[in-house]
């Protein structure tokens, strides 16, 4: 299956593209609002830092069949401020355009190749919280949204590069086993929450509350039946810098990516 996702920068707007649709957020500093391209509107609010933060669903998405969907004002502000951010990029795409006209076709894409400089092993950084074990499966929360499925890494990741190892792409196989059906239309890619979590945060991500939240997610079996396991690859590129003792969080569990994280 082909997978794509292209972020661009407006103003304080970022867009991204991928095969589910288009996602904005809007913001910077401690608070960035953003919608996603499954319909889902959040906020996050950041301390810099120190490495808090919350993120929270505020409406709008799927949800149960028949289900009725939530309004909330932060739709309407967010939707008002999308379209700002979209008429700002249509005028910034159009220079662009006229710039690019008369010039030669661009070249080809370069293709992925190993990371010479990868890490073979990784160890757990000191703000990683709510740890698991690197091969044991995410415990099952008692309540709340995650409830359904449960994650493990179970090998170290594939890591390839396209500029000479200045970012690099993280790939790692991700065992899902569903433990209960709550009758959600959503699968495994749009309806749990994979975040990467970087090592050591490259300082043009610093502030940048948007970075590792879109992960690449495609599995064997994006709907499992209860009782069933799948393998699911989730992948983000991200600077060579922020690769070691880097790890996943999954639903809120922070999931060791490394032998060494136990």
């Amino acid at each position: 299956m082909v997978q794509f996702r292209k972020s661009k920068k407006s103003g304080p707007f970022r867009f991204t593209l991928s095969q589910r649709g288009i996602g904005t957020s809007v913001g910077g500093g401690p608070f960035r609002l953003s919608l996603g391209a499954d319909g889902r509107a959040r906020r996050t609010v950041r301390v810099p830092g120190v490495g808090l933060y919350d993120t929270k669903t505020i409406g709008g998405g799927r949800g149960r069949r028949g289900a009725r969907k939530t309004r909330h004002p932060f739709l309407w502000l967010l939707a008002v401020l999308v379209g700002f951010g979209l008429v700002i990029h249509a005028c910034s795409s159009d220079k662009s355009s006229d710039n690019r006209s008369g010039s030669s076709s661009p070249k080809p894409a370069e293709q992925p190749v190993p990371w010479a400089g990868a890490p073979a092993d990784g160890q757990w950084p000191t703000d990683a919280y709510d740890r698991v074990p690197f091969g044991q499966l995410t415990p099952v929360p008692p309540g709340g949204p995650f409830t359904e499925f449960q994650f493990a890494v179970v090998g170290p990741p594939q890591l390839t590069t396209t500029d000479d190892g200045k970012t690099v792409r993280i790939i790692s196989k991700v065992t899902v086993h569903r433990v209960e059906d709550k009758g959600f239309s959503e699968g495994i890619a749009k309806g749990q929450s994979f975040m990467f979590q970087p090592g050591v945060t490259a300082p043009e991500n610093r502030m940048d509350e948007s970075h590792g939240t879109d992960p690449t997610v495609v599995c064997e079996n994006d709907r499992p039946r209860t009782g069933e396991t799948t393998v699911c690859d989730v992948s983000f590129t991200a600077p060579a810098s922020e690769i070691p003792n880097s790890y996943w969080e999954i639903n809120r569990f922070d999931v060791g990516t490394w032998p060494s994280q136990l």
